[in-house]
């Protein structure tokens, strides 16, 4: 009723000043998992050139369930809660009862299996955007991610390693 109209009212008012903070805590979630991305170890937001978004969540693609449920955990006991964002329509007891769909929805499937949403919200600070995905001067890697214990390695180290297979190796 009233109370939420307010709250959204105000959210409107200052919706401006909103949309730049959920951007540039966005933007830093980018930038700080680009490297684990070219690596190979997990999937970031693609924004065409040609399109503009709001920051209103950021999440990122695992290899598969099992490797998004260890992370889930892992940084569970990081104190960062995570979500996994999404059951598919086709796939939901009402979408099942009364639903239709062509195809088999692999993608869909696929992604609603992988993907993670980080903690984003507007008072979220820098030192806890950086624990998400490192720890000081420290890339923090999930045991889910090298299929042993988790390993903390300094940044220039993790930058050298060539493949996964060498960083399990560490």
């Amino acid at each position: 009723g009233e109370i939420i109209a307010a709250f959204l009212m105000a959210q409107l008012e200052d919706v401006k000043k909103i949309t730049k903070q959920r951007l540039k805590v966005w933007n830093s979630y980018h930038a700080l998992l680009e490297e684990l991305e070219k690596e190979d170890y997990l999937r970031r937001p693609i924004i065409p050139n040609t399109s503009e978004h709001n920051g209103h969540m950021y999440y990122i693609l695992t290899k598969n369930q099992k490797e998004r449920a260890n992370l889930i955990n892992f940084l569970k006991k990081q104190d960062i809660l995570t979500v996994f964002h999404y059951i598919p329509l086709h796939s939901s007891p009402a979408g099942k009862k009364v639903g239709r769909y062509m195809g088999n929805m692999k993608v869909t499937n696929r992604v609603s299996d992988t993907i993670l949403r980080l903690p984003l919200f507007y008072d979220i600070t820098d030192a806890e955007i950086k624990k998400v995905g490192f720890r000081g001067e420290n890339i923090k890697i999930p045991h889910s991610l090298t299929g042993k214990r988790a390993v903390e390695l300094p940044i220039e180290d993790f930058k050298s390693l060539k493949s996964k297979e060498e960083l399990i190796k560490f």
